[in-house]
């Protein structure tokens, strides 16, 4: 009836609480290794760019521009990459997360909800961090080598 209640044995929550941590873990390992592949990727996506673009940033070092000022340019646009990707996907994972358990809240019955936490941030904060120090790999890497070189090669 609408005033009954059900449960579980102990026994049987046990089970299922310890089957559930199994997945947690397992699901933040995964998580951790695709942030890795995407950090990975988006840093050789723009290392192609710069490739592509060496041409046009050896004309600048002709044209007078200091090697370091070429380097932090192509530095600072990777951050503000890496770091607006990061507060975007924060944002966007918060409100799928938001939206998901508002469905499954109103579906099942169940209460849930999406809050962002420290292990959230911190995951966020080293991802962008890690990010910008990887950046100077792609910004080292366009500024090499001397202007007849590259100009010849493009």
């Amino acid at each position: 009836s609408n005033s009954s209640m059900a449960f579980f044995p102990a026994e049987v929550l046990v089970d299922l609480y310890g089957a559930l941590a199994n997945v947690r873990s397992l699901m933040s390992l995964v998580a951790i290794i695709a942030e890795i592949l995407v950090a990975i990727a988006v840093l050789a996506a723009l290392s192609a760019l710069f490739a592509l673009n060496r041409r046009q940033f050896m004309t600048l070092r002709v044209m007078g521009a200091p090697r370091q000022f070429i380097g932090m340019a192509i530095w600072i646009y990777i951050v503000l990459i890496v770091v607006g990707g990061a507060a975007l996907g924060l944002l966007l994972g918060f409100g799928s997360a938001a939206a998901l358990s508002s469905i499954v809240s109103a579906q099942t019955g169940v209460s849930l909800s999406a809050a962002l936490g420290r292990a959230e941030m911190l995951g966020v904060c080293l991802f962008a961090l890690s990010g910008c120090l990887l950046a100077f790999i792609p910004a080292y890497a366009a500024t090499r080598g001397g202007v007849q070189d590259a100009l010849k090669q493009s």
